[in-house]
């Protein structure tokens, strides 16, 4: 049998991986589009309750766009039942992605099972934005230097992570803690301008 082709399920509803790990059965047999940030190549497979197996699908590990993976319980949090058929042309592409390059899935959520989605990627894009370990310390470290109320040394960290090719979502978070930051130093009217941006 072939993988879900796009006339199948319609239109792509847009979500998060959040949202389906929240609620899996409401997107059973849903086509969905999604950002994640990739992590790894996996070997989960269930034969026996669902279609995913070694020798017909590839399985990967990956965040989804929304999660704060600087802090170490999300981080820990990684998704693992995503899956790509072996017939599927962007394999090559798949097996050549770099832990946190974001991608777009277009994907069918097949089943659920354990409390989980069980998604066949039909297809991915690959995204300009993505993180690294040099913004993914300073994110850390700088709400790390928050909880210790080390307001200046908090804002030395997170300004640091804006810059070229960083995720919106990314530079959004480190704008709300530098705005923080600024609110606790007695400066609102800098806070300001990273509190709505």
């Amino acid at each position: 049998a072939l993988p879900a082709q796009d006339r199948e399920f319609g239109v792509a509803v847009r979500t998060n991986l959040e949202a389906m790990r929240a609620n899996p059965t409401a997107f059973h047999n849903v086509k969905v589009k999604f950002t994640v940030q990739f992590a790894s190549l996996g070997r989960i497979s269930n034969p026996f309750f669902t279609k995913f197996v070694p020798t017909d699908y590839a399985n990967f590990y990956a965040w989804g766009d929304e999660q704060k993976i600087w802090q170490e319980k999300v981080y820990n949090d990684v998704f693992g039942t995503l899956f790509l058929s072996k017939t599927n042309r962007q394999l090559q592409s798949l097996y050549s992605l770099r832990l946190y390059q974001r991608i777009q899935c277009t994907a069918v959520v097949r089943n659920t099972f354990q409390g989980l989605p069980w998604l066949e990627v039909l297809k991915f894009v690959v995204l300009n934005e993505h993180l690294d370990t040099a913004v993914l310390t300073h994110m850390h470290r700088g709400e790390n230097l928050m909880k210790q109320r080390l307001w200046q040394r908090a804002i030395t960290e997170l300004s640091l992570v804006p810059g070229a090719g960083v995720p919106k979502t990314v530079t959004k978070a480190a704008h709300k803690n530098l705005g923080v930051c600024l609110l606790r130093m007695g400066e609102s009217q800098a806070a300001i301008g990273y509190l709505q941006s």
